[in-house]
This record gives structure tokens, C-alpha cells and sequence, in this order.
């Protein structure tokens, strides 16, 4: 009976188990690993290996992957010749990071997943593109020949490769000779279904072709200079800093003219003590959600070969609209991009370098907007302990009857042994 009793407990541990790996696990993204080394002068670039991508098409050994890209591209001298085009003319395509001018580019089809067709787009009159990417911009809004609904994650998610249009980048692990992070493809992450740590939001504008967020004032060393031109993206392609020659002179005035640009190099090149020790140096970008501390590195804290880059930054001053940040700026985040709802959402556990601020309750609840990640995290809590109680009760129900079942067989039985030997006891007694 002992250990009859011990497996049937063994049984129902076994069965809660599976009942709360199944209530609080839901994996279904594609995690892609990526490692970039520190090699002689210069950071190797943020990129997938070829194996998780493609295993028709060999000729790209590095993948990286692109926010301002929709399909995959190419450079003019990658041989093309085992791939289908898609018969149409060539499209013309401007990409900021990765290319100054506008460019046409011949479009194919190409398999990735192993067997799911998605459109690659190779550079055809002039050498504009020197590298392989994978398109993450959910905006087909740059190319002319795309239709719509045609880039990776549209086409992906219609061929039920990925279950939603979203994808994450980890933070960084920072060792002594490389950069470890990864890209989560295909689905929410686990800390933002359940909710954990801290978790700021920004709504992508709709009619952007790139991904990015509006911040109405950046910050360094406690001064605060105003956006005019608020619309920040942010770029995977490389580690190059964007700034609007307009913001040239709020730039002087938070970093108290400690910076200067190299007018024949263009570069932006501060004074020794700018940096410090730790070679970077934080910069808070500030709306009306949040307060986010990111990042601003010095050219020598991933080239310590550059002696010379101590005191020089990646930023160039140029005549756009707009700021575009590389994500190496936002390596401390666990950072999402939601195609489905539009918006990028950043997480950390550490409450020095995001803050949210908070909002007065909207008197009228039908102008509610959607509920916060608080509230849908409770949610989920709730009804996962609904689920667990309810296979609780079952599983003590089912309990329940089967020693029943047993208590009754084992009355019937000591009922009839009884009755046999009364039997006995009388037939002992007969006189013949």
C-alpha cells in the first residue's frame, strides 16, 4: 500500500507540473544568438549567423539585422544565380544607415526557415549596399515595387512561421573580448507577458517608415535642452549617431561646450575629462511616460586599440529631422518592437535608468486608452490561479472517488468473509 500511495503522489506532482509549465511558459519565439568581437580597430558589426537564416542561400555569412530594412538585401557583387526573381521592375529604395542616396535594387525570392519564400532585394546599378541584412521594418512605405504586406514579418506570420509580428533584442553581456546579446523572433517575450520588472512604452507613429519613438527633451548632467525635432529611431545597421544640425547649439549647451566638430572629419571630439574613467557617459531621453537613461560611448570603449579615440564619439551632425540612435546606445534594456500595436517597449530591473512617470486617472472611463502591461500582467495572474485551483479540485475529486471506490470494495469484501465463516459457525452446530 506504501508505495502504491507514493507513486500516485508522485503522479499528481508530476501532473501540477505539467499544469503550470503550460499556464506559465509560452515560448514561441525563434531565438537567434549573436556574438560580436572586439577585433583590431573597430567593433564587429551586430549580425546573425548565416545558419539560422537561410540553408538555400550560402553566399551572406553575416546577416545583420536591419530596423530600417523590410526584405532582405544584398550587395551588387552577391551571386544571385540559384534565385527566382519575382519578374517585376526594379524598385527604387532609400535607406538612411545604409545608404546616403537613393538606390534600385532587383527583387528575388528566397527561402528562409528552410522552406518559407520572402523577398530579397539585391543592389543593382551602384555599390550602395556593402553588407547582407535582414529586414525588421515593418513599413514597405521605402521601396517602390513592394506590394503591400510583403515584408519578413508580414509574409513570416502569413506562412505560420511566426506566430506575431514581434521581435526583442536582449541586453548586452559586456565580457572582456566581445558583446553577447540576442534577437527573440516571433513572438511577445516572457517578461513582458508576465510583466517583469520595469516597463516603459512608446507608440511608434504610424505614418513612419522606420522604427522610433518621440521624446520631447534629452538630458546630460541635470541640463535639459528641448526637442523640435523629437522623432528619435533607432538603427541596428551600425554604431553611427544621427543628430539635426539644429540641435547643434541645445548639444553645446548640455554638455557645456565640452565638445567640439573636426570640421574637416566631421567628427565630434570632447574634452578629456568628458567621458571619464568608464569611457561613456549617461544621457537621458525624457516624454511624457517615461525618463530613460541611455548610453553615450567614446570610440575606445570597444576599440581599446584606439588610443586616439578616447576623446572622439560617433556623432555626426546632419541635415535631416531626426535623431537615429544605434541600439548599441540602448544595451542596458531588453528592448521589444510590436508591429502588431505599433509600439517598442524597454525593460530593465534597474530603476536608476528608467522611470516612469506617472499619470492622474482619467475621470471618464470610456476614454480609456488600452490597459497598462500592470493591469494585464494582474490578469494573467488571476486567471492562471483560476486554472491551477480548478486542476486542484479535480485532481482531489479524482482522489476522492478512487479511495471511495476502494474504501467500498474493501467493505464488500470483509462483508462476505464474514458472512462465510458465520456460515461455518452454524454448520459446525448442526446435529445429523
Amino acid at each position: 500500500m506504501v508505495n502504491v500511495f507514493r507513486t500516485r503522489k508522485y503522479l499528481y506532482l508530476f501532473i501540477i507540473l505539467i499544469l503550470l509549465k503550460e499556464i506559465f511558459t509560452e515560448d514561441s519565439y525563434q531565438i537567434f544568438k549573436i556574438e560580436m568581437s572586439f577585433k583590431e580597430n573597430e567593433l564587429d558589426v551586430l549580425y546573425i549567423n548565416n545558419d539560422y537564416i537561410s540553408k538555400v542561400y550560402k553566399n551572406c555569412e553575416k546577416w545583420i539585422p536591419s530596423l530600417f530594412s523590410p526584405i532582405m538585401l544584398v550587395p551588387r557583387v552577391k551571386d544571385v544565380t540559384d534565385l527566382i526573381e519575382t519578374g517585376r521592375e526594379d524598385g527604387v529604395m532609400k535607406i538612411p544607415v545604409i545608404s546616403d542616396d537613393y538606390f534600385e535594387s532587383r527583387l528575388y525570392y528566397i527561402n528562409i526557415f528552410e522552406d518559407s519564400q520572402v523577398i530579397l532585394g539585391k543592389d543593382f546599378k551602384s555599390p550602395h549596399i556593402n553588407n547582407c541584412y535582414f529586414g525588421l521594418s515593418y513599413s514597405n512605405g521605402n521601396h517602390s515595387s513592394l506590394k503591400e504586406n510583403e515584408s519578413n514579418l508580414d509574409i513570416l506570420k502569413d506562412n505560420g512561421k511566426i506566430k506575431k509580428k514581434i521581435f526583442s533584442f536582449d541586453n548586452w553581456t559586456i565580457n572582456q573580448n566581445s558583446i553577447i546579446t540576442s534577437i527573440y523572433y516571433g513572438d511577445e517575450h516572457k517578461n513582458f507577458i508576465n510583466n517583469i520588472g520595469i516597463i516603459g512604452k512608446c507608440k511608434s507613429i504610424e505614418t513612419n517608415l522606420y522604427w522610433g519613438c518621440s521624446f520631447k527633451q534629452m538630458s546630460f548632467n541635470n541640463t535639459i535642452a528641448e526637442l523640435t525635432n523629437n522623432q528619435i529611431y533607432i538603427s541596428s545597421e551600425n554604431y553611427d549617431i544621427t543628430f539635426p544640425k539644429k540641435f547643434k547649439d541645445n548639444f553645446n549647451k548640455i554638455t557645456k561646450n565640452a565638445c567640439y566638430e573636426n570640421d574637416a572629419t566631421k567628427e565630434i571630439i570632447c574634452n578629456k575629462t568628458f567621458f571619464g574613467s568608464d569611457n561613456y557617459v549617461p544621457l537621458k531621453l525624457i516624454n511624457d511616460d517615461m525618463i530613460i537613461t541611455i548610453e553615450l560611448d567614446n570610440l575606445y570603449r570597444f576599440n581599446p586599440n584606439n588610443e586616439d579615440g578616447k576623446n572622439k564619439t560617433r556623432i555626426k551632425f546632419e541635415n535631416v529631422d531626426y535623431f537615429i540612435l544605434p541600439l548599441i546606445m540602448f544595451k542596458n534594456f531588453l528592448i521589444q518592437f510590436d508591429a502588431e500595436k505599433n509600439i517598442i517597449s524597454f525593460n530593465t530591473n534597474n530603476t536608476s535608468i528608467l522611470e516612469l512617470i506617472k499619470k492622474e486617472e482619467p475621470s471618464d472611463n470610456s476614454n480609456e486608452e488600452e490597459p497598462s502591461s500592470s493591469s494585464a500582467g494582474t490578469v494573467i495572474l488571476v486567471i492562471s490561479i483560476i486554472l491551477l485551483i480548478l486542476a486542484l479540485i479535480i485532481i482531489i475529486v479524482w482522489i476522492y472517488k478512487k479511495r471511495k471506490a476502494s474504501g467500498e470494495k474493501n467493505i464488500n469484501k470483509y462483508n462476505k468473509f464474514e458472512d462465510e465463516e458465520n456460515f461455518q459457525h452454524l454448520d459446525e452446530k448442526r446435529v445429523f
